[in-house]
């Protein structure tokens, strides 16, 4: 946060911080207008939709949503924090449409540590990762269009995940692993 806030504001960056921090603001116009740039440089038919998690090794407990959990960046359970992410994408083109920070159960079971952190309530009741997927995805289709999502196996091996997808009319490939029955 520091270093962009020394270039968008110099000597200022603790105004930038309180801003982005403590002051309400909807990220709704700006996730809206970004889907729809989106969508102007590679929406389509011929493009994809790829949902997949972003993990961020950190140290500490006190950050929103930090915890032991899988990270498929490191390859195994380590501190970090873990964001569902959609990227359209088409050929070598991909371009971010949503970032969601996914609270595991050690967050969404304490109350009193939601509201240290300041988490809004709209965002403080449990989800799974692959909830907070098809909720973004319901989002983002508002704006952007595509001809099929994909997934690696940590969605994929969910049945009600893809059957999701299937109610919804979507192409989708996902990865599985090899005990999970495909249906």
């Amino acid at each position: 946060m520091q270093p962009l806030a020394a270039v968008v504001a110099p000597g200022k960056e603790d105004h930038i911080q309180q801003f982005i921090t403590d002051s309400p603001w909807s990220t709704g116009p700006l996730e809206t207008l970004l889907a729809q740039r989106a969508e102007e440089m590679l929406g389509g038919k011929d493009a994809v939709l790829i949902i997949d998690d972003t993990c961020l090794t950190k140290f500490g407990t006190k950050s929103v949503g930090v915890a032991r959990q899988y990270s498929g960046q490191v390859g195994k359970i380590t501190t970090c924090r873990c964001l569902v992410s959609l990227t359209l994408a088409q050929h070598e083109l991909p371009v971010p449409v949503a970032l969601r920070l996914f609270l595991p159960q050690q967050w969404t079971r304490d109350p009193a540590r939601l509201e240290a952190a300041g988490v809004p309530l709209e965002h403080q009741l449990p989800q799974t990762k692959w909830e907070l997927a098809l909720k973004e995805l319901d989002r983002v289709s508002e704006h952007v269009t595509f001809g099929m999502v994909l997934a690696d196996a940590g969605y994929g091996v969910n049945a009600q995940f893809r059957h999701a997808l299937t109610e919804r009319g979507l192409l989708w490939s996902v990865g599985i692993t090899r005990t999970v029955l495909a249906t």
